[in-house]
């Protein structure tokens, strides 16, 4: 009996790489690389659009490569690109903002009004306001990809203010005693993008630069009152401090008060020195001219 063994040897099976995306087999190819440099294309595209150095890529799906005896036909590098790139509708919240309305919202997202209703419900009409969510459709790929990029700035701290009151000063006076001065603080966020769109973004680092310096300020308490006296005498020529003529004798008698003058004094603002009771007031030429008495009481009065 004649027998051809050849005939009876069977081909062995070759395994072959299947891409799995979120569980779900997407394509098979015979090399792994076929997958892994596709998946590698698809983030360096991605990338390109940034001109951060240091930007990262990661695919935003869970996507494994498994190795087994699958009974695909294998497809190539060319073929598994245009698989993943391929658009697909995903329902998608989006926020409604001042001035949306059903019919603007549809525009914008290229749905009917009939599909929109049939998303959210016939009484969506009850909950169009701004700040709620409404189910919408957008298209995107089928693999999407997170760009994380490094953002650093700074940022002005303001100063803040202390107060400190004083009993013996008028309420609306207010004495400066420490200028406060602003600080400045770095930040590092780290921002994340899926296909262009801003989705994150997470404070990594902070780093004070400068701190602030607090403001200190005294603020009376005494609140101004008709003819209230409070015992604190005030200069009564404010911006004016040239004493031409002291108080003591001068030409042969005694001069019973001083006289403030200075560069530009005419018309000035004359203060009560406290507060009081006005007993006199009147002109005359005794040497005063036009002149008050003001009683401020505790046997105190001023001319």
């Amino acid at each position: 009996l004649s027998h051809n063994i050849e005939e009876d040897i069977l081909p062995v099976p070759e395994p072959s790489y299947a891409l799995f995306v979120d569980g779900k087999k997407l394509a098979v190819t015979a090399e792994e690389s076929e997958i892994t440099d596709v998946l590698d294309k698809i983030k360096a595209e991605a990338l390109s659009s940034y001109s951060d150095k240091n930007a990262k890529a990661e695919i935003t799906q869970k996507t494994e490569i498994k190795k087994d005896f699958y009974d695909d036909t294998p497809v190539t590098s060319d073929e598994l690109y245009k698989i993943l790139n391929k658009p697909v509708e995903n329902e998608v919240l989006y926020t409604i903002e001042d001035g949306d309305a059903p019919y603007s919202i549809c525009e914008k997202y290229g749905l009917s009004l009939e599909e929109f209703s049939a998303m959210n419900g016939d009484n969506y009409d009850d909950y169009m306001f701004t700040g709620r969510k409404v189910k919408v459709k957008e298209e995107t790929k089928l693999l999407t990809v997170t760009v994380t990029v490094k953002k650093t700035y700074t940022k002005t701290v303001k100063f803040k203010t202390e107060t400190t009151y004083d009993d013996n000063d008028y309420a609306d006076n207010k004495t400066v005693t420490q200028e406060g001065k602003n600080g400045k603080n770095q930040y590092t966020d780290e921002i994340s993008y899926i296909d262009g769109k801003q989705v994150k973004v997470k404070n990594i680092s902070k780093k004070v630069i400068s701190k602030p310096v607090t403001e200190k300020v005294t603020v009376g308490t005494i609140e101004h009152h008709y003819g209230h006296s409070t015992g604190n005498f005030l200069w009564p020529l404010p911006d004016y401090s040239t004493i031409t003529s002291p108080f003591g004798p001068r030409w042969g008698t005694n001069h019973n008060g001083i006289d403030i003058s200075g560069g530009g004094v005419y018309g000035a603002d004359i203060i009560a020195s406290d507060g009081g009771t006005v007993t006199l007031a009147q002109s005359d030429d005794s040497g005063y001219g036009m002149h008050i008495i003001i009683d401020h009481g505790n046997g105190f009065e001023t001319q």
